[in-house]
Order: C-alpha cells, then structure tokens, then sequence
C-alpha cells in the first residue's frame, strides 16, 4: 500500500514547529543520513508472528515513513499490513477465517443454513442486501417478526452515510448486527475489519448463527498463543470491546458524544470527528476513551481537531494509538498541555519535560529527524519549563538516531505498547 499522505509528510510536518517556537537556531547538519531500509522479518519480529498455522510473513519488510510494510501469504489469499499493529490484526483474521471456515463444513452449519432458507430471516437477509428492491411490493404483515421495523425501512431507502466498516441501517434494525458483533468477540477479532474477506467469511457463519438460531461452540473460543486476539493485542481496553460488542454504532457515537462534551470538546468539532469515516467505530471508540483517561490535560481539543483530518484507515489508526500512547504516558508522567504542529502531539508535562508519542515502527536518521530534533530542543513552550526531551514510539529507532538522541541528551522510549517486535 503506498503511505497514507499524513505519514507520508510526517516527519517534514514535524520539523515546523512554528507556533511553539521562539527564536530556534538554524540547526548544523551532522552527516550522513539514512535511507528507510528494508528489514527482514524473521530478525524484527517474534517467530510465532514470522509464521503460524495459517500464514507466512514474507521476509522483505519495507520502511516509509515510519511504518514496516508486511506481506502475508496464506491458504485464503495474500494480505498486507502497513505496520506492526496492523500485522497483529491480520494474523489474527487469518486465524479467525480459518476457524469460520471449519464452521462453514459443519453438519450444524448446513442445518443451520436450511432453517434460516424456510424462515422469515431469508426475508430479512436479502432486506439487508437489496433493501429498496425486497421492500417493493412486500406484505405489509412480515415487517412484524422486525425489530423497530419502522425506523429499518426509513433508512433502508434513505441513502444515510455511515462508515465503510459498518453494516447496513438494515442489517443492525434486524438484529443480525448484534449477532455479527457477538461472534466477532468470541473469535478475538474486530467486526468492523476493512478485510474483505475476513468480511466475508464473518458473515456467511453470523447469518447461519442468526438466521438458523446455530448455537455458538467451543470451537468459536478466541484465537490463541503469541499472535493472540487482534482487539486484545493492540491494546484495546475491555471497556471498549465490551461497547463494540454491545452497543450499535449510533448508540455508540451518541454515548461518544456524551463523553466528548464532558471533557469540553466544542460540539462542532465533536460531530466532525464522530462524522469522520475513515475511523471505524472500534478506532473511534478507543480514541474517545484515550481523550477521557487524559484527564485535566490542557488541548486535547486541538488533538482532536488534528485527528479529524485523517483520510485514510492509516491515519485514524496513527491518531488513535498516539492517543491511546498519551494516556499511557500521561498515567506515570502527568501531562499539562497537549500541543499539536502541523495535525501532530508534542506534550508538555507537568514536570516540565517534553514529550513526544507517536505510533512509529522504524524510525532513521534523516534530513527532517534532524531538524525536528533541533527545532525541538530550541522550542519555547509559551514561557513553560522545561527540564528534559523525551521521544516515546511504538517501535525501534535506528542505531544512528540512538546515538543522535544520546548525543543531543533526548531520552528515547522504544517499543512502549505491545508488539509483535522481538
């Protein structure tokens, strides 16, 4: 996949400081720079992410613009994450299309799908699918055995946007949503996956399970050992998952909208962002409880302004880790103010350190690194102390900006969520 245009920019976007600076020395060049590498696979990562039952990670693995390119084969098709946590996700979706798959040969699934053909749920599936086309010159009686029937055939032929991850208006007024949901839990993985065949074999098991009332067995338990369940691995909280879980995506931005307005986000900036499609209601979710756990903190309003700008599945999912890496932070150091330059954090803490979070798997010595180094250290946070520097990733930085750090006297945090790095 080519870089998303926010990381793509993200470092040159990270050098222009220029609402924080005040007087910064034109910084001397040290020689020479890197180039992003390749890495290989098998030295990066922990074996059971290398290879496992169902997938292999191919040994080139690409840097740009701080994020490792993996390419996965398997028995199902070839798929592709752009970075580490991505990669933990897609594992994890191999694994659940697997075990969706042996459910698919079962006797239970073929009974399952016979009682579903015989009953008024066939009805409701190709309602879902041709909404406009089945409700034509439908019995005004079968609407009955709906849920809130009114309000699934108003938005049946209403063309209301919603987030490329959702499922149909229809689908969730039906019921079958909640099922989907249900079954994702108990596999470990993200129902609002953008995976299109993780999608497909999903629903083809929720169906059966809904429409066929399929009882749900051991053999739907969460994927195990190291490549482990795709919500869990990434670090979303239970809090979130049990929302996900239970909650539809309306139910859920309305309750976000709630929560936003409690910490002080301006309404209009808070319907942009819950009006946002690039993030999934997964995404949305934990960078909402991220903004809540930052507690006190000063410009999570102008995070937020800045995460709004995210086109992309990439970038929603680049805010909502460096949200979520901020709460982490902010629960050992204290932080007093969340800055944001050119749609990126820098945080101040109260004890007058400078940090800085980012989602960033592989870091190198280049020409922007550099000048965002010195521009740092020269910044003048509106008169604030401070005591120290501090850049905190989500990988591995490169030994060259080991060393540029050290010299410099700026502390470096790698590897500061769970991932599948050595």
């Amino acid at each position: 996949m080519p870089p998303s245009s926010t990381l793509r920019l993200a470092w040159s976007a990270l050098a222009a400081l220029a609402p924080l600076m005040a007087g910064a020395q034109s910084p001397v060049q040290p020689t020479p720079f890197e180039s992003p590498p390749v890495l290989d696979a098998g030295t990066i990562l922990q074996p059971q992410y290398v290879q496992g039952p169902y997938h292999t990670v191919r040994p080139q693995v690409p840097t740009f613009a701080g994020r490792n390119a993996y390419t996965l084969d398997s028995e199902f098709g070839t798929f592709y994450a752009t970075g580490n946590s991505e990669l933990v996700i897609r594992i994890a979706e191999i694994n659940a299309i697997a075990q969706l798959q042996t459910i698919s040969k079962s006797d239970e699934y073929a009974k399952a799908l016979e009682k579903a053909a015989k009953s008024p749920v066939n009805f409701a599936k190709n309602l879902a699918t041709h909404p406009v086309e089945t409700i034509s010159g439908v019995p005004k009686g079968i609407f009955k055995f709906i849920n809130r029937t009114g309000q699934a055939v108003k938005e049946a032929t209403e063309d209301r946007p919603h987030s490329p991850y959702e499922d149909s208006k229809v689908q969730g007024a039906i019921g079958f949503s909640k099922a989907k949901r249900d079954l994702a839990s108990r596999l470990g993985v993200d129902p609002y996956s953008a995976n299109p065949v993780f999608q497909k074999a999903l629903n083809g098991v929720a169906w059966a399970s809904y429409g066929g009332n399929m009882t749900l067995t051991a053999a739907l338990a969460p994927v195990g050992g190291g490549a482990g369940t795709a919500i869990t691995t990434v670090q979303v909280s239970d809090t979130a998952i049990n929302a996900i879980r239970d909650s539809s995506p309306n139910d859920l931005r309305r309750a976000h909208a709630e929560t936003l307005a409690r910490i002080g986000i301006p309404d209009a900036l808070a319907t942009a962002f819950l009006n946002n499609p690039s993030y999934s209601p997964t995404r949305q979710a934990e960078l909402v409880l991220a903004l809540q756990q930052l507690n006190g903190v000063a410009g999570r309003d102008g995070f937020l302004d800045a995460a709004t700008t995210a086109d992309d599945e990439a970038n929603a999912f680049f805010y909502q880790r460096s949200a979520h890496l901020m709460a982490q932070i902010h629960s050992g150091t204290p932080l007093a103010t969340i800055y944001t330059s050119q749609d990126l954090p820098v945080c101040h803490a109260k004890d007058g350190t400078v940090i800085v979070p980012l989602e960033w798997d592989y870091a190198s010595w280049t020409q922007n690194a550099a000048n965002f180094l010195e521009h740092l250290r020269t910044a003048n946070f509106r008169g604030a102390p401070v005591t120290g520097h501090r850049l905190v990733i989500t990988g591995v930085a490169s030994p060259r900006v080991r060393e540029e750090l050290a010299r410099q006297q700026v502390a470096l945090v790698e590897k500061a969520l769970p991932s599948p790095l050595r």
